[in-house]
């Protein structure tokens, strides 16, 4: 039985939900302070400085930030992120919250704007990729979804968040078999992971 794009819409934003989880955890770059150099010829160099975050005072707001989207208060969450970023524009762990904070409120066009802003500080920023695919798919935008989820694989080839995500962006878009390939690959990188239910949950409605 096909599943009607309004069952699935609803459970979209749980890349959103997780965008900000994984990054911490999964990114070698931790929460430690991110800063990029942009070069004469138009190239950038990241650095990665520890401390976590430039300011003991911005990595205690980022704690808090990430407490109040446990609570689902995202407007606090917000507000602590922009005073960070206020602080240290080229904070890339508190832009990518900022622009998440913002895609769970639909606020998808500010959203899009910091999720640029941070590959533009650092091209190579695959969860960033895979915000912008998950405003795509809330936007009923489905082969843009697809083709930003893949820029985040190209990136990291092992991230189930953007499988999950592309996945989902090509089951709204009609292509059962592509969907049912990404999925069950988060099924196989996440086995134990919110995602891979979620994942299991479209499987068994194919």
């Amino acid at each position: 039985m096909p599943i009607k794009s309004q069952r699935i819409l609803p459970m979209v934003l749980v890349v959103a939900s997780v965008c900000i989880a994984i990054y911490v955890t999964t990114t070698r770059r931790d929460t430690s302070y991110v800063s990029s150099t942009l070069h004469p010829d138009g190239s950038f160099t990241v650095n990665t400085i520890r401390p976590p975050l430039r300011y003991g005072s911005n990595n205690e707001k980022y704690q808090h930030a990430i407490a109040a989207i446990g609570r689902h208060d995202f407007i606090s969450a917000e507000g602590l992120f922009r005073r960070i970023v206020e602080r240290t524009p080229d904070e890339l762990a508190a832009l990518h919250g900022l622009a998440s904070t913002l895609l769970k409120q639909d606020r998808y066009e500010e959203s899009r704007k910091v999720f640029e802003q941070v590959l533009w500080q650092d091209p190579h920023f695959y969860n960033a990729h895979a915000g912008l695919g998950a405003i795509e798919t809330a936007m009923r935008r489905y082969p843009e979804a697809v083709e930003q989820y893949s820029l985040a694989l190209k990136e990291n080839p092992t991230s189930a968040l953007a499988y999950y995500g592309r996945g989902v962006a090509y089951l709204l878009s009609g292509k059962r078999t592509e969907a049912l390939a990404d999925l069950n690959k988060v099924l196989e990188l996440a086995p134990t992971s919110s995602l891979a239910v979620k994942a299991r949950a479209f499987i068994e409605s194919f």
